[in-house]
């Protein structure tokens, strides 16, 4: 299962005695686990995944029973179909563990889905609102203008493309008139 930006899973096992309670935006969306205090060999969470009478799948935290994640699910090896069977054109997915005495990993299970919790409408609410505030300090980029905000306003009256033939015929006619200024001068020197 892939863990999104909007839930946590706990690495450490939970043990009351040791446990400091992150913020609560954490804690809520927060996925942990422990060893059974009966059973050493079984593990429990506080997150459970229910797969419903359609197929479909959701994913409920004990922190908010009433809040149910959906989750996509995307198979990672081919359906069984009728017909030829080609395994080199097969792919598998493994679980593997990490053996803590030699460095070598263990496979404990083959995958055949990938899962993936999607938001519930208020998460998403928050990730647009998140969205437009960064937009909004990025727009900004630090700088402010006269009114104080970041986004600056430039006030055009013209067409900046008329504008632009206007300041060129400007600029030819003051050539002009310095040519003739010029020849002038010129004339009035060699007469001399």
């Amino acid at each position: 299962m892939e863990i999104p930006n909007f839930l946590s899973l706990e690495t450490e096992e939970f043990r009351p005695e040791t446990y400091v309670a992150p913020p609560y935006s954490t804690a809520a969306t927060s996925l942990c686990w422990r060893y059974d205090p009966n059973d050493q060999t079984s593990l429990q969470s506080n997150a459970r995944i229910i797969q419903w009478e359609d197929g479909s799948l959701t994913l409920q935290l004990a922190s908010n029973p009433k809040e149910q994640y959906k989750i996509s699910s995307k198979p990672l090896a081919p359906l069984n179909k009728a017909g030829n069977y080609d395994p080199t054109l097969d792919t598998h997915t493994y679980l593997a563990a990490a053996a803590e005495t030699a460095s070598v990993f263990k496979i404990t299970s083959h995958l055949t889905h990938h899962l993936k919790p999607l938001p519930t409408n208020a998460e998403t609410d928050d990730a647009i609102q998140r969205l437009q505030e960064n937009l909004i300090a990025a727009g900004r980029g630090g700088k402010a203008n006269a009114n104080g905000n970041g986004i600056a306003i430039i006030d055009i009256k013209e067409d900046p493309e008329l504008a632009g033939k206007r300041a060129e015929a400007a600029e030819r006619l003051k050539q002009r008139e310095d040519r003739k200024r010029q020849q002038y001068a010129d004339r009035e020197q060699n007469r001399t």
